[in-house]
């Protein structure tokens, strides 16, 4: 079941422009579907 919901948006803000960007990710029961972010020192 798929709820109808629209993110909020700044009106004018072009979000086609390069940036970072930070997104939220929910699964199933809090599941892990992705490896756990590792960083190296260089």
């Amino acid at each position: 079941m798929y709820h109808s919901y629209r993110a909020p948006r700044h009106p004018s803000y072009d979000y086609r422009r390069a940036g970072a960007y930070f997104i939220t990710i929910c699964t199933y029961r809090r599941n892990c579907c992705f490896a756990d972010a590792i960083t190296r020192d260089s």
